[in-house]
Formats: C-alpha cells, sequence, structure tokens
C-alpha cells in the first residue's frame, strides 16, 4: 500500500495490484453525460464544468461492501460473484456466537474493518478521515477531505468508474425514523455539478442524491470514506491474494478476527452454540437467523475456493477441492437444523446431532486449509 500525501495532513490511499487470472473484460459502465458520452471526457478536468454524469448502475445487496463491491469491480473488467467476494473479504468464513445461542449480527465487523487488506491487490484510491478514532483530523480536515472526494469520484465517473461510499446520508436523516435509509456502503453513480450533489444507489434505500459535503456526520467516529476503483494495471498475483485469503480463513477460525462483538469466534462459536443444544438452553427463535448466514457464508466459502484452485500449485488443490467439499456439507447440515429448529416442538437432541456433523465439516476443512497451505 502507497499512502499518497494529501493536503491538510488528511490522506488519500492508493492501492495498487492486480486481478484475477481469469477476468470477464466488459470495459468502462456505460455513461451519460449532458452533452455527450462519457467517454468523449475521459481524463477531463473535474473543475471545467462538465455538467452530469450518470452510469446504469445497482447494487443487489444491502448495504454490504462486496454488494457494491462487485459492480465497481465490474465497470473496470473485473467479473467476480458475489460469493467470491464474500470468499475474497472474509465473511464467507466467519462466525461467532453468544451464551445460549442468542441473537446477533453475524461479520458485522467486515462492512468497515477486516476487508482492507485485500484491497491492496486491486487499482483503489480512497478518502479516508474521522474526527475521532485512531485516524482522527481536525473538522478543517474533515471538510477539506469531503473536497478531495468530490474531485476524486467526479473524474471517475466522467471515465465511467463509480464510488463507493460510507452511509451516505445525513444524521438528521439517520435519526427522522424514516426507513428504509443507506445505512453502510452504498454505489454513487452519478454527480450533478451544478447542484453539488451525487446520485447513489443503495440495496434497500433505492436511488437517492446527496450533497457532495452533507455526509461524514452518522456514526459514533464521524468517519467519511469514499473510494473508487479503476482498472488494473499489473498481471494479478492470484497465489499471494487467495493465500493471504486463507490464511484470514484460518485466523477466522481462530477467533483472530471477530465478526461481531460477542465472547466466542470460530470454532469457540461452534462449540459454545453446540453445548447449548445439548444443555438444551438453545435459544431456538435466534437459530434461524445464525442458520441462514452459514449456509450463504458456506456456500459461498466453497465457491471461493474452486474459483482460486488454479492459483495454487498442484500439491495444494486437492485439498482446496475437499475443503470446498466439506464447506457445502457445512451448508447442508445447517439447512437441516434450520427446518429441525424450525418445527412446533424441535427435537433438540437430534439437533444438537446434526450441529455436531456440522462441525466435524466445518473442522475438516479448516484442517485441508491448512493442508492446502503447507503445501503451498
Amino acid at each position: 500500500m502507497r499512502i499518497l500525501a494529501a493536503n491538510a495532513g488528511s490522506t488519500i490511499h492508493k492501492y495498487t495490484a492486480l486481478a484475477a487470472a481469469a477476468l470477464v473484460l466488459n470495459g468502462p459502465a456505460a455513461a451519460t453525460k449532458e452533452n455527450g458520452m462519457a467517454s468523449e471526457v475521459t481524463g477531463a478536468d473535474s473543475a471545467s464544468g462538465s455538467g452530469r454524469v450518470q452510469l446504469d448502475l445497482q447494487t443487489r445487496t444491502t448495504g454490504s461492501f462486496a454488494g457494491c463491491l462487485q459492480p465497481a469491480l465490474r465497470a473496470t473488467g473485473v467479473d467476480w460473484s458475489l460469493e467470491h467476494l464474500r470468499g475474497y473479504l472474509g465473511p464467507a468464513f466467519a462466525f461467532s456466537m453468544e451464551p445460549g445461542g442468542g441473537r446477533l449480527s453475524q461479520a458485522e465487523n467486515y462492512e468497515w474493518h477486516h476487508f482492507y487488506g485485500m484491497l491492496d491487490f486491486l487499482e483503489h484510491e480512497s478518502v479516508s478521515v474521522a474526527l475521532k478514532g485512531v485516524i482522527a483530523v481536525p473538522p478543517e480536515e474533515h471538510d477539506a477531505a469531503k473536497a478531495r472526494g468530490w474531485e476524486m469520484v467526479r473524474r471517475a465517473l466522467d471515465d465511467g468508474y463509480p464510488a463507493i461510499v460510507w452511509q451516505a446520508m445525513t444524521l438528521e436523516t439517520k435519526q427522522s425514523g424514516r426507513r428504509p435509509i443507506p445505512f453502510l456502503w452504498s454505489l454513487i453513480t452519478g454527480y450533478d455539478e451544478e447542484a453539488g450533489t451525487y446520485s447513489a444507489h443503495h440495496g434497500a434505500a433505492g436511488d437517492f442524491t446527496i450533497g457532495w459535503d452533507a455526509f461524514g456526520h452518522s456514526d459514533p467516529v464521524n468517519w467519511f470514506c469514499i473510494m473508487v476503483f479503476r482498472p488494473l494495471t499489473e498481471p494479478f498475483d492470484g497465489a499471494a491474494a487467495s493465500r493471504k485469503a486463507v490464511e484470514q480463513a484460518l485466523e477466522a477460525s481462530r477467533g483472530e478476527r471477530p465478526g461481531v462483538r460477542a465472547p466466542a469466534h470460530g470454532l469457540a462459536a461452534w462449540e459454545m452454540w453446540l453445548q447449548a443444544f445439548r444443555d438444551g438452553t438453545v435459544d431456538v427463535p435466534a437459530v434461524g437467523g445464525h442458520a441462514a448466514f452459514l449456509i450463504e457464508a458456506r456456500r459461498a466459502a466453497a465457491t471461493y475456493l474452486r474459483d482460486v484452485e488454479p492459483h495454487f500449485p498442484e500439491t495444494a488443490r486437492a485439498a482446496l477441492g475437499t475443503a470446498a467439499d466439506s464447506y457445502d456439507r457445512v451448508a447442508a447440515r445447517i439447512s437441516e437444523l434450520r427446518a429441525l429448529c424450525a418445527a412446533d416442538e424441535p427435537d433438540l437432541p437430534r439437533a444438537a446431532e446434526v450441529l455436531a456433523t456440522a462441525l466435524e465439516a466445518e473442522s475438516a476443512a479448516l484442517a485441508l486449509l491448512q493442508q492446502a497451505l503447507d503445501a503451498n
């Protein structure tokens, strides 16, 4: 990662790198401009009064970073599935638990923290500042960062590339009680220079506009974060990226990458949940939420591992393929668990047996991931 000096002491982060070996190259997203196609003004000065740009892009997920990253990368020529991105960024391998199996928001930390290292492998530029915390800056620098973001994003949109933005809403919108609103991440798809607004899309809130300086104050640290992705300039180092993703999956299993504030993560979370079933103290109404997360996550893990097999040496590929099969078994057993717990009178002893077989498959998958790394 290179950190470029920025005006007023803030930072603009530039991540240079690479893309997948097997890409579907689609070219920049189609863009319309008030006075012609965006391709006609590629590289134009964003302060030249060029007017208005709108890209025909949306995100299919509700505020997730992966859901916004997919169309942003696709515009640059990198066509990764959501399942692949969940494996690449890490939430496909996450799991946390409360005592008794209580409700929690699985993998939410992966929406604002754990994924940054994987962006080192992509051509990426961002403006990221806050008024509190480790990247805190004075208010005047916070304001200046918004202006730099406005310049950066307009240049990208002129070239046909969208931006990804954190909580593109005012504090008043958040506190209004209206729902849905654009929680977490949205995709910036256009701008109106005269009005001083972005147009954006959020999976739940839909299409909306917001002033370029109106957000960055709707969370406890007043985080302003906006980023753009451009076409990759070098071949993708698939071996390094895939190895890092697998290493991070194993770290998650050891509780080193907690997905949410909770007492247990990774394999320890599985053990805590299983013990609650065996003790008969499990929060049965909460099972459906945990199960839905695990089914989607582990299916994505299986997809990702099959996708990246070619980036590993021959000696590691069989272990990765078998690990993917194990994650498919996890998803199948958790589907069975969910059905058992949805019954009018759940059979908790039987559910415990099913969960134990899912844990065995999870443990087997993790052992195979370590085997693949050792062979690499």
